[in-house]
């Protein structure tokens, strides 16, 4: 008998894979969640789910408040797929928050009996990086008070912006500017200016202990500074800085492979460059790997903060990470509007992630660092609710780095 330590290494191990879209005799969707984007995968899953004769009874929509008349042009076809599916869609209002949004889920929920558990889906295909956010939260918030068995959707696009062409005249761009101290920025999005930064989820932090910054890269190396600006001042005087961390999104495409040297090098300087540690796009749990490893490190000396500009997947990493780490603020800089129809064209596969029963997904998420009594050092240890010693979830620092 001895206490073994639960790794994140070995619960991230055990959550689900990224799997084809499938929709079979047996499958079913009680709620919906989706986003009412300008990209052409933004409908893809909606469609996809009426083309297989799918009945869903409540259709949550969620919709951004820049880029209006880009929005507008795919919703009538929104609108007749969800109106398709036979049940009651329910357009909320744009930018709603996590918590107006897990009320809007809690009122769907009431229609069903309480008794059985209820299949809820997030299609994460046309939504922003905090859309993503404040659906999952929704959705974990709800299933304190109900069993939920949770399904995400995501879509890639076929064309992604910007074109290698485009890429490399950017970036030879903002190497002959950088030299007399301005910069550019090959971002799919416009700056925000002075609009205030966006913190979904705000931290328990110790105020005296400094920060530590995690940058989940984009291609607006614009907004991600002045994102760490917000910060920490020093975290761009001094490029790259110590207490930054970031991580690379690797396309899983072989033909979208140049996009992971463009990404790098928008948001490294000409004397400084950066050198990201890298993920996958598609594979949420590479992501989510480095940031347990990165917790691990920082949680007894530094406030951590992730700052995810990188891809809805890896958002979706960034969302389960702060379920299970409520200590960690997540903070982004919104941008005043996107380039709309020239962000990507076209679908080129659905996924589906079963993310299973919630309840269970968050106690496995929250046992990491858990201490358990195993009978044999070859045991692996598992989330369970008996037999574990927790270690604190929040410390404090005590003074210095």
């Amino acid at each position: 008998m001895q206490i073994t330590e639960v790794t994140a290494a070995e619960v991230i191990a055990e959550l689900p894979q990224l799997q084809d879209a499938e929709w079979t005799t047996t499958s079913r969707i009680d709620i919906l969640l989706c986003a009412s984007g300008f990209e052409e995968r933004s409908i893809a899953v909606p469609e996809w789910l009426v083309a297989n004769a799918a009945r869903i009874p409540h259709t949550l929509v969620f919709s951004h408040a820049t880029n209006e008349n880009d929005n507008a042009a795919l919703r009538p076809r929104l609108t007749e797929a969800t109106a398709a599916l036979g049940g009651q869609t329910h357009w909320l209002e744009p930018e709603i928050h996590s918590a107006e949004a897990a009320a809007a889920l809690r009122a769907a929920l009431t229609e069903f009996s309480d008794t059985g558990q209820v299949r809820v889906a997030i299609d994460i295909s046309g939504a922003s990086g905090r859309m993503i956010l404040r659906m999952l939260h929704a959705v974990f918030t709800a299933a304190e008070s109900r069993s939920i068995h949770l399904t995400v959707f995501y879509t890639q696009a076929e064309t992604y912006a910007p074109t290698r062409e485009e890429a490399d005249a950017r970036i030879k761009q903002q190497e002959d500017i950088q030299e007399t101290g301005t910069d550019a920025t090959l971002g799919l999005d416009f700056d925000a200016g002075d609009v205030f930064s966006v913190i979904e989820r705000p931290g328990q932090h110790t105020d005296h202990a400094p920060d530590r910054a995690v940058v989940i890269l984009g291609f607006n190396a614009d907004r991600m500074r002045a994102s760490l600006d917000r910060i920490d001042t020093a975290f761009n005087i001094d490029t790259p800085h110590r207490r930054v961390t970031y991580i690379a999104g690797v396309p899983p495409r072989p033909e979208d492979a140049w996009r992971f040297n463009a990404m790098v090098k928008i948001n490294s300087t000409i004397d400084d460059p950066i050198d990201p540690k890298t993920a996958s796009t598609l594979d949420y749990k590479e992501t989510l790997n480095h940031l347990e490893r990165i917790y691990d490190e920082s949680r007894a000396a530094f406030k951590l903060t992730v700052l995810p500009f990188g891809s809805k997947m890896q958002t979706i990493a960034v969302g389960l990470f702060t379920e299970t780490h409520p200590d960690v603020r997540v903070q982004m800089l919104a941008p005043s509007h996107y380039r709309g129809l020239e962000y990507s064209t076209g679908v080129h596969k659905i996924h589906q992630l079963e993310l299973g029963d919630v309840d269970k997904l968050n106690g496995q998420l929250r046992s990491i660092g858990a201490l358990v009594l195993a009978d044999d050092d070859t045991l692996i240890p598992r989330m369970a609710g008996t037999d574990v010693l927790r270690r604190p979830q929040h410390r404090t620092n005590d003074g210095g780095e």
